[in-house]
């Protein structure tokens, strides 16, 4: 199986962090775009984004000028 992330060979893939009242972390890649399909474990691919979809409070893919992005963000506790 093979991820959608730099799946043709060795290519870099660039996750950024970034913080305020969320947590943010984008994964680019210069991969083609893709329709996000999250799946239920036993389904195939597609798990991690099934996993992103159950604790994220947003997430998405768009293309980005060096292939796609893939984001999700974190609600962070008030504290």
């Amino acid at each position: 199986m093979r991820s959608k992330h730099a799946s043709r060979g060795r290519q870099a893939v660039t996750v950024r962090i970034t913080r305020n009242h969320f947590a943010r972390v984008e994964v680019l890649d210069p991969g083609p775009m893709f329709n996000p399909d999250p799946r239920p474990p036993g389904t195939g691919s597609g798990r991690g984004l099934y996993l992103v979809d159950a604790v994220a409070t947003a997430w998405g893919v768009e293309p980005d000028e060096a292939g796609k992005k893939v984001w999700f963000e974190l609600r962070l506790a008030a504290g």
